[in-house]
C-alpha cells in the first residue's frame, strides 16, 4: 500500500541555500524526483529573479551538476540538472524506497510531496534527517487509496486561513474587493507568500473534490 507525505525542510537542510540568500524572490519548482544508482536527474522551473543572476549562482552550488537551460517563458524558466550522488537527500530517498512528486523552494523553506511504499518508509526518513541534525516537519500523511477515492479532502492551516480570509474579504468577487498585498498585510505576510497559498490550496481543492470525484 503505497503513501504520500507532504513535509517542509529548512533551507540549509538542502544544498542551494545560497541561491535564496543572493535572489530572496526566486521560487524554484521541481519536477518529479526518481532516484537511480547514479544520480537524480530532476527538471525544475525557476520563477521570479534575474534568471542570468540565477544561473550563475546554481553553478557555483558543488551538488548541482551539468545545469541546462530547456526553456524560458515570462518571467520564469526551465532548467535539467545532475545532482551529485553523494547528496544525502538523494542517498535518503533510495534507502526509503521513496520517490519525490512535487517541490517547491523558496526562502520560507523547501515543501516536499513524497511517495513511499508504506509508512515505515516515511518514518526512517524523517529518522535518517534527524540523524544529520536536519528537522523535517511532517505536514500531511495519508493513504494513496484514500486520495484516489476522496477522501483526502484536508488543506493546510496557512492555506485553509488564507482562503477563508480571501473569501470574506471579497478576493473572488467581480471585481476584487482586496488584492493579494492586502492580504498579506492583514496576514503579515508578503504578496508572493499570499499567492503562493492561495494557488496551493485551489490546486488542492480541485485535486480533492473534482478529479478523484469525476
Amino acid at each position: 500500500m503505497s503513501v504520500i507525505a507532504e513535509f517542509t525542510i529548512p533551507l540549509a537542510g538542502l544544498p542551494g541555500k545560497q541561491i535564496f540568500d543572493s535572489l530572496p524572490d526566486v521560487e524554484i519548482e521541481l519536477e518529479r524526483i526518481v532516484p537511480t544508482n547514479e544520480s537524480a536527474l530532476p527538471f525544475f522551473w525557476v520563477w521570479g529573479g534575474d534568471g542570468e543572476g540565477f544561473q550563475e549562482i546554481a553553478e557555483q552550488v558543488p551538488e548541482i551538476q551539468n545545469m541546462c537551460l530547456l526553456k524560458e517563458v515570462q518571467n520564469g524558466a526551465l532548467y535539467s540538472a545532475d545532482w551529485h550522488p553523494d547528496v544525502d537527500f538523494i542517498d535518503i530517498l533510495k534507502e526509503c524506497n521513496s520517490v519525490i512528486l512535487e517541490g517547491k523552494g523558496t526562502t520560507d523553506g523547501w515543501f516536499f510531496r513524497l511517495r513511499a511504499e508504506d509508512r515505515e518508509d516515511i518514518t526512517d526518513f524523517q529518522q535518517s534527517f534527524a540523524e544529520l541534525g536536519i528537522r523535517v516537519q511532517l505536514q500531511r500523511i495519508y493513504d494513496l487509496e484514500e486520495r484516489t477515492e476522496g477522501r483526502h479532502l484536508s488543506l493546510t492551516r496557512k492555506q485553509r486561513e488564507t482562503l477563508t480570509m480571501a473569501y470574506e474579504e471579497g478576493y473572488y468577487e467581480e471585481p476584487r474587493e482586496v488584492s493579494q498585498e492586502e492580504l498579506g498585510e492583514m496576514i503579515g505576510i508578503t504578496s508572493r507568500a499570499v499567492s503562493h497559498r492561495l494557488r496551493r490550496g485551489t490546486r488542492q481543492l480541485i485535486e480533492s473534490t473534482l478529479t478523484y470525484t469525476l
